[in-house]
C-alpha cells in the first residue's frame, strides 16, 4: 500500500510540472469596454514564472498554507472570460470589473485572493459552480493572524443599517437604550461611542428615538469622553459602574438617543478584509413557475453554488463597510454558499424584482445582518437548509417595497450586448378602456385602472373599468392579486372599491361577489389569494361620488399584479424551512412593511438577542409559522405590530424566551390595509398523537399577549382569537393568555374561542381578559392547574364608561385545580349592561385550590378572598362543582348592590347538606352593603 501511494505523489508532481511547463507565455486580456468586435472566451492569464517573496505566505487563521499564486488579475473585462483551476490560485490587486454583455465563468474548485478593499463587480453574468466537496474560494491576500472576533458590547438599533439607529449598551446581561436626561452629548462622546462599535473616523448625532416601554434603561447625561478615548468605557461616565442609573423613573418617558458612524473598522484585522462580489443587474430570462405553462417567472442567468466568500466587506475607494455579496435586480440561484466574517452584511439585495432562493447555505459571524432583502419589488424569498448565526444585526432583514415605480432591465443592442438602461414597466391591460387580457400572455399580469378627474359615473350602469381573467377550466387554479400602487384624490365621502367576482356567462358582469377592496389614497391592501374553482375572475372599479353631478372629483389609479398557479398553493413572500437562525446580536428575523404572507416551517430560532426572535414590524399580511422552535430569545419570541391578517402557529415551541412568549398588536397608523384578522394557535388534541404539540413554556413575561385589534364594522371583517389544544406552562410575572378588547364604538365584535388547552405553573393570571366588550368569547375544556396566582379573571368593574358596549361570554367545561391565589376564578362584566352577558356553567370543576387571605387578622370588607369572585348581576353560575377545603369562602361578591341578587343555583357545593357550606358563601349576610347571592341547592 506505501509503494502505491509513492507512486500516486511521484505522477501527480510530475503532471504538476508538465502542466506548469506546457502553457504559453502570459497575455493580457483586453480591457477595453468599448470594443467594436465581439470578443472571443479566453483564458486568464497563465502562470507567472516570477517568484516575489510575498508569494510565499506562512499559514494564518484561514487555515494551512496555500499554493503559491500562478495569475495577477484586475481591470475591466468585456469579453466573456474563464478562470480554470489548473491556472489557481489567483491574486486580484485592483478591482475586476466584468461589463454588461460578458460572462465569467469560474470552475470547481478555484481560488480567488484579493488585496485589501479590493473586489469583483459583474454586470454581466457570472457563472461560478463548484461542487460540494471543491468550493470556489474567494478570500483575502493577507493572511489573517490575530484576528478580533468578538462583538462589541454596544449597538444600533431600528434604523435602517446597524450603523445607525438607537444606541444600546450591553450592561448586566441586558440591551438597554441610552437616556441622557434631556442632555445633550458631545461630538466627542458620539465619536467614542461609534468608535465602541468598530467605526473609526467618526459619528454624529442622528435623532431622538421614542421611548420603548419594553425596554431596559440606562441613564448617562454626560459621559465626559476625550479625544483619545477608544471605547465609551473610557469615558469617565462609564468608569464606575456602580454609580450608573438604572431606574425608568429617572428617564420619565424621555426619548433616547440616536447615532449615525460611519469610516473604516477598528478591530484588529480589518484592514486586511477585500471588498465583496458584486452582482449588478445580471441578465436574465424567463423561465416557467408551474408545469402546466400558466406564469414565468424572471431568473437570472448568473448562478453561485458552492462558493465561499470570507472576510470581506471593506471597500477601500469609500473608506466604508459594504456587504460581502451585493446583488441588485434579479438575484442568481445561490446554494451552497459559505459567506463568513463580513465587516458588514452578509448577503444584500437591493431591490430585487425576480424571486430569491437561498439553499444549504452558511452565513455567519458577520458584523451587520446576515441576509438582508431591502425594498423587494417582487416579494418572493425562499430560505432552505441554511445557517444563520452570529450576526452583529438581525437574522434575517427583509422589507417590501411600498408602491412606486416599477423598473424593468432592458438591453438596447442584444448581438453586442454592452448597454443596459431601465425603463417603467407597462400594464398590460388599463381596464378602463380594455377588458381583456390576450390569451399567450403567461402570468403575472400587471393590471391598471385610471379614472380621470370628471369622468361621468352613473351609479346604477355597470362600471366602465372592468377586466375578466380566465384559463383554461380544466383546473381549479390559485389567484393572488399582489397590490403595487393605489391613488384615490377623491373625499372621504366618496366610495372607491376594486370588486373581485365570479364571472358571469358572458364574461362581462359579476355572477358571485368574493372580495369588496376599499380604495383609499396611499393605503395598501395585503396581498389576497383565492380559489378559482373552474371560473374566470371578474375584477372592477366601482366609484360612488359625492352630490348629484355623478362625476368623479378626483383622479384614481390603482395597480395591481395578478398571479396563478395550478398548485393549490398561494403566493408566497419570506418562505424559510429547515434552517437555524441563532445567536445573532439583532432579531432573528426582521420583516417590515410586509403584504406578502410570511410562512416559515421546521425552523429553529434560538438566542437572538434583538427585541424577538420573529419580529414583524408594520404591513398586511398572513403569516404561517409550522413546525418551528422559538427559544431563548433575549426579548419576544414573536412580536407581530401590523394592520392585520391571518397568524397561524401550528406544531411550534415558543419557550424560555426572556420577554413574553408572543405578542400580537394593530398599527393603524401604517399605510396598508388588512382585508382579514385572525389570530389562530392550533396544538394536539388528547386523542391524536401524530399532531406536533404547540407549548408555550418558560417565558420570563408571559405567554401570549394580544392587544386590541380594531376592527370597523363597515369592513365585513369578524376578528378571531381561537386558541386551542395548547400548553401554556411555567410563563412567569405576566398572564399566560392576556385579551385586549377593542374599547372603540360601531367596530366588530372579536370571535375569541379558547378550548381545550392546558394551563399550569404559571407565576402570573392564567388567563386574563380585562376589559371584556365588543367581543364573544367560549372557554371551554381548559385545564388550569398548579397557577400561583388567579387562573382565569374576567373583569369590567374597573371600567364602567363600557356598560354600553356588548359582551357575552361563555365559560364551560373547564378544570380549576391546585391553583394558589387570592382568588381563583374572578368574573364581571359591567352592572345594569343591556348588551352583556356572562354564563359559568356546564361542570366547571373548581377543586383543591388554595385561597390565600393576605390579611388573616383583618375581617374581609368588600374585596373578600374566595375560590370564585362574581363581580356583576348579570352573571349566571349553574350545574358546577365547587369544593376547595383550603379556602375560607367557596363563592363571594364584590358587587355593592345591596338590591341586586346573583344567580348561583343548581351547582354542587362539595357537601350534602347546606349547613356545612352555607357560611362558605360571602354576600350581604357578611357585609349588608354587597348583592345577594341566590343558592338553591
Amino acid at each position: 500500500m506505501c509503494v502505491y501511494y509513492l507512486l500516486f505523489l511521484l505522477l501527480w508532481r510530475f503532471v504538476g510540472y508538465y502542466v506548469q511547463g506546457s502553457n504559453p507565455s502570459t497575455n493580457d486580456l483586453p480591457s477595453s469596454s468599448g470594443s467594436e468586435d465581439p470578443v472571443p472566451q479566453v483564458d486568464l492569464p497563465p502562470p507567472l514564472e516570477r517568484k516575489d517573496p510575498d508569494h510565499l505566505l506562512v499559514g494564518g487563521g484561514l487555515g494551512p498554507l496555500r499554493d503559491q499564486i500562478k495569475n495577477v488579475l484586475g481591470g475591466v473585462y468585456a469579453g466573456n472570460a474563464t478562470l480554470y483551476f489548473r491556472n489557481s490560485p489567483y491574486r486580484v490587486q485592483s478591482d475586476l470589473t466584468i461589463e454588461a454583455g460578458a460572462t465569467l465563468t469560474i470552475e470547481t474548485g478555484v481560488q480567488l485572493y484579493f488585496d485589501t478593499g479590493v473586489g469583483l463587480k459583474v454586470k454581466g453574468t457570472i457563472y461560478a459552480v463548484g461542487n460540494e466537496f471543491a468550493h470556489i474560494q474567494m478570500l483575502p491576500y493577507q493572511q489573517m493572524l490575530n484576528y478580533d472576533d468578538s462583538r462589541p458590547e454596544f449597538r444600533l438599533v431600528d434604523g435602517p443599517t446597524v450603523r445607525q439607529g438607537r444606541l444600546q449598551i450591553k450592561f448586566r446581561n441586558r440591551w438597554r437604550s441610552i437616556c441622557t436626561q434631556q442632555t445633550n452629548w458631545t461630538s466627542v462622546d458620539w465619536i467614542t461611542a461609534c468608535k465602541s462599535m468598530g467605526y473609526s473616523e467618526g459619528g454624529r448625532f442622528r435623532k431622538w428615538y421614542r421611548r420603548n416601554n419594553d425596554t431596559y434603561p440606562f441613564v448617562m447625561p454626560r459621559p465626559e469622553c476625550l479625544p483619545n478615548a477608544k471605547s465609551l468605557w473610557d469615558c469617565t461616565g462609564f468608569k464606575d459602574q456602580s454609580t450608573i442609573s438604572l431606574s425608568e423613573n429617572l428617564c420619565q418617558g424621555e426619548d433616547d438617543i440616536g447615532l449615525y458612524c460611519w469610516g473604516p473598522p477598528t478591530f484588529a484585522g480589518w484592514a486586511k478584509h477585500w471588498k465583496g462580489l458584486q452582482i449588478l443587474s445580471s441578465p436574465f430570462k424567463f423561465v416557467p413557475s408551474d408545469p402546466d405553462m400558466v406564469s414565468v417567472h424572471r431568473e437570472s442567468l448568473s448562478r453561485l453554488e458552492y462558493v465561499d466568500i470570507l472576510y470581506a466587506g471593506y471597500n477601500l475607494e469609500t473608506k466604508n463597510t459594504t456587504s460581502a455579496l451585493w446583488i441588485e435586480g434579479v438575484p442568481p440561484i445561490l446554494n451552497g454558499l459559505r459567506v463568513e466574517r463580513s465587516a458588514r452584511d452578509g448577503i444584500y439585495f437591493y431591490e430585487p424584482f425576480g424571486p430569491i432562493i437561498i439553499a444549504n447555505s452558511t452565513i455567519i459571524n458577520n458584523r451587520g445582518h446576515g441576509i438582508t432583502v431591502d425594498n423587494t419589488t417582487d416579494g418572493r424569498v425562499f430560505i432552505n437548509m441554511t445557517l444563520i448565526e452570529g450576526n452583529y444585526g438581525d437574522g434575517i432583514r427583509y422589507r417590501q417595497k411600498a408602491g412606486g415605480m416599477q423598473l424593468v432591465h432592458k438591453i438596447i443592442d442584444r448581438e453586442r450586448r454592452q448597454s443596459v438602461y431601465y425603463e417603467e414597466e407597462r400594464p398590460r391591460v388599463e381596464m378602463c378602456s380594455e377588458h381583456s387580457i390576450p390569451e399567450s400572455l403567461y402570468f403575472p399580469h400587471l393590471i391598471s385602472a385610471y379614472l380621470p378627474n370628471g369622468t361621468a359615473v352613473d351609479s346604477e350602469a355597470p362600471s366602465p373599468c372592468w377586466t375578466v381573467i380566465s384559463l383554461p377550466p380544466r383546473l381549479a387554479y390559485t389567484y393572488t392579486i399582489q397590490f403595487v400602487s393605489v391613488e384615490n384624490r377623491n373625499v372621504d365621502a366618496s366610495r372607491s372599491e376594486l370588486v373581485i367576482c365570479d364571472a358571469n356567462t358572458n364574461l362581462n358582469r359579476c355572477s358571485y361577489e368574493r372580495y369588496r377592496i376599499p380604495l383609499i389614497d396611499g393605503i395598501l391592501p395585503q396581498s389576497l389569494s383565492l380559489r378559482s374553482v373552474g371560473r374566470p375572475v371578474f375584477i372592477s372599479l366601482e366609484h360612488i361620488p359625492v352630490g348629484l353631478s355623478g362625476r368623479v372629483a378626483g383622479d384614481i389609479s390603482v395597480q395591481f399584479r395578478v398571479h396563478a398557479s395550478v398548485f393549490d398553493k398561494a403566493f408566497y413572500g419570506l418562505n424559510v424551512t429547515n434552517s437555524v437562525i441563532s445567536n445573532n446580536t439583532g432579531n432573528g428575523i426582521f420583516a417590515k412593511d410586509i403584504r406578502e404572507r410570511i410562512t416559515l416551517s421546521n425552523v429553529t430560532i434560538i438566542d437572538n438577542e434583538g427585541f424577538a426572535g420573529i419580529l414583524v414590524h408594520d404591513g398586511a399580511a398572513d403569516i404561517w409559522i409550522n413546525a418551528t422552535n422559538i427559544e431563548r430569545n433575549w426579548g419576544d419570541g414573536l412580536n407581530v405590530s401590523y394592520a392585520g391578517g391571518s397568524i397561524t402557529i401550528n406544531g411550534t415551541s415558543i419557550s424560555y424566551n426572556r420577554w413574553r412568549g408572543c405578542a400580537f398588536h394593530q398599527n393603524t397608523s401604517s399605510p396598508f390595509l388588512a382585508l382579514h384578522q385572525e389570530i389562530i394557535f392550533k396544538g394536539r388534541p388528547s386523542n391524536n398523537i401524530f399532531y406536533l404539540r404547540t407549548l408555550v413554556t418558560g417565558n420570563e413575561w408571559g405567554g401570549i399577549l394580544v392587544g386590541n385589534f380594531c376592527v370597523p364594522t363597515s369592513a365585513n371583517i369578524i376578528p378571531k382569537v381561537i386558541i386551542t389544544w395548547i400548553e401554556l406552562i411555567r410563563n412567569q410575572y405576566h398572564p399566560s393568555i392576556e385579551i385586549h378588547s377593542c374599547q372603540s364604538d360601531g367596530v366588530a365584535k372579536t370571535l375569541v374561542d379558547i378550548s381545550g388547552n392546558r394551563i399550569e405553573g404559571g407565576y402570573g393570571i392564567g388567563f386574563r381578559m380585562e376589559p371584556a366588550v365588543n367581543t364573544m368569547v367560549v372557554i371551554s375544556s381548559n385545564q388550569f392547574l398548579n397557577n400561583n396566582n388567579t387562573a382565569l379573571l374576567i373583569r369590567n368593574a374597573r371600567h364602567p364608561q363600557l356598560a354600553h358596549l356588548p359582551a357575552q361570554v361563555t365559560i364551560s367545561k373547564n378544570s380549576f385545580k391546585f391553583n394558589t391565589g387570592q382568588s381563583i376564578v374572578s368574573i364581571g362584566l359591567n352592572e345594569d349592561a343591556p348588551t352583556q352577558r356572562l354564563m359559568f356553567n356546564q361542570q366547571n370543576e373548581v377543586r383543591e385550590n388554595t385561597v390565600i387571605n393576605p390579611f388573616p387578622h383583618l375581617n374581609p370588607r368588600s374585596s373578600p378572598y374566595a375560590a370564585l369572585i362574581v363581580s356583576s348581576s348579570n352573571v349566571e353560575i349553574r350545574r358546577n362543582c365547587f369544593k376547595n377545603p383550603r379556602a375560607s369562602f367557596e363563592i363571594a361578591t364584590e358587587l355593592s348592590e345591596h338590591a341586586k341578587w346573583i344567580d348561583a343555583r343548581e351547582n354542587n357545593w362539595g357537601y350534602p347538606f347546606p349547613d356545612a357550606f352555607m357560611h362558605r358563601i360571602f354576600d350581604q349576610f357578611n357585609r349588608y352593603s354587597l348583592a345577594s347571592i341566590e343558592v338553591r341547592y
